[in-house]
């Protein structure tokens, strides 16, 4: 077979055991980039909307926005964050995009921060 079971290097249980816990662990990763990439053009909408208002109707839109999100990423830090690795893993693939998107947001809050890039 293609994916064998035998021990390699970065694989301790072999190449079909290491393809399975990636597939479980990130498993919403394809589906979740799909759906940022089809709302892309929405958010785009939606920033340059909110930015032609005055700026404490933005300050006050986005300042909501991310109170949610940050208390979202709170509650995942101080919970699935700090599980044990296997029941991290096991959980990962349903809470692991909180980060992701606290920072997606955070990161395009102002036109400022969109015109950098690491």
């Amino acid at each position: 077979p293609v994916l064998s079971t035998t021990p390699k290097l970065g694989a301790t249980s072999g190449s079909m055991w290491e393809w399975y816990f990636r597939s479980t662990l990130d498993h919403w990763s394809t589906f979740l980039g799909m759906i940022f990439a089809l709302n892309f053009p929405i958010t785009s909408l939606f920033y340059r909307k909110l930015e032609a208002q005055p700026f404490a109707t933005q300050l006050l839109a986005k300042g909501a926005v991310a109170v949610g999100l940050l208390a979202a990423f709170y509650v995942w830090v101080s919970g699935p964050f700090l599980q044990a690795k296997l029941q991290y893993n096991a959980t990962n693939s349903y809470f692991g995009f909180i980060p992701l998107i606290t920072y997606i947001y955070l990161r395009n809050l102002t036109p400022t921060h969109r015109s950098y890039s690491l």
